[in-house]
């Protein structure tokens, strides 16, 4: 059976995990890094696509009272707050793999999206991909998602909202257009983050046929995210 590397790791800078996260896709890129899964999380933050205007999207004066992070990340999309409560994951694919020979941008939120909206199913919730990038509990979003493609690789991460403060939420994103809901929400209770990893691996195994193992960032890609961090990440 086919193995992925599965990379837990996280850090409490901002700008460092989205660090990792280009530096994942400029090593599958070069092929010196194998197919990879992540989770991560942020604390108390604002991530902006490539595109926003930041004063648009974004109650500045909310962030500062509150000292919320924000980090303009390389992938488009919308807004999103993220905190402890949320947890981040990443797909990263060589695009000559058979998951990733899909048809434009749409098509790989849909076939990425699978083994989270399986993990959330195995929970007891019933959830739904819902176009362009999102994932739904009735009429609430839970998830959204991001992606970049480049020549020889692709990219999709996404947010999975378990007990977010969703009053936070409201208050530094500016207009919040659709409802949404978190795990704990639906659930009525508590539910343990190491968990709720293991319903989207198990997610993975069901819906791809295919295994991940914990595995470690290589010193390339440590260099990697050291320059960006550096000289873009970490940079106004």
């Amino acid at each position: 059976m086919e193995m992925w590397r599965l990379l837990d790791i996280e850090y409490r800078d901002p700008y460092k995990n989205m660090a990792v996260d280009e530096a994942l896709l400029i090593a599958v890129e070069r092929n010196i890094a194998p197919n990879t899964v992540r989770f991560w999380r942020n604390p108390n933050t604002v991530v902006i696509g490539r595109s926003q205007s930041l004063e648009a999207e974004v109650n500045l004066e909310a962030c500062e009272k509150h000292g919320t992070f924000i980090v303009r990340r390389f992938t488009g999309g919308g807004a999103v707050y993220q905190d402890r409560g949320n947890l981040n994951w990443t797909i990263v694919s060589r695009r000559d793999h058979p998951l990733a020979k899909v048809k434009g941008i749409l098509g790989v939120f849909e076939i990425f999206s699978h083994p989270v909206l399986e993990g959330i199913r195995a929970l007891g919730i019933g959830a739904k991909f819902k176009p362009p990038n999102s994932i739904f509990v009735d009429d609430k979003k839970i998830s959204g998602m991001a992606a970049y493609v480049k020549r020889e690789s692709i990219l999709s991460h996404g947010t999975l909202l378990i007990n977010t403060d969703l009053n936070m939420l409201t208050a530094v994103l500016k207009p919040v257009k659709t409802k949404v809901t978190t795990l704990q929400q639906e659930l009525n209770r508590r539910i343990p983050m190491a968990r709720i990893k293991r319903a989207i691996i198990t997610g993975f195994y069901s819906v791809y046929d295919l295994k991940v193992k914990q595995g470690k960032l290589s010193r390339e890609e440590a260099r990697i995210i050291k320059r960006l961090y550096e000289d873009k990440y970490a940079t106004k």
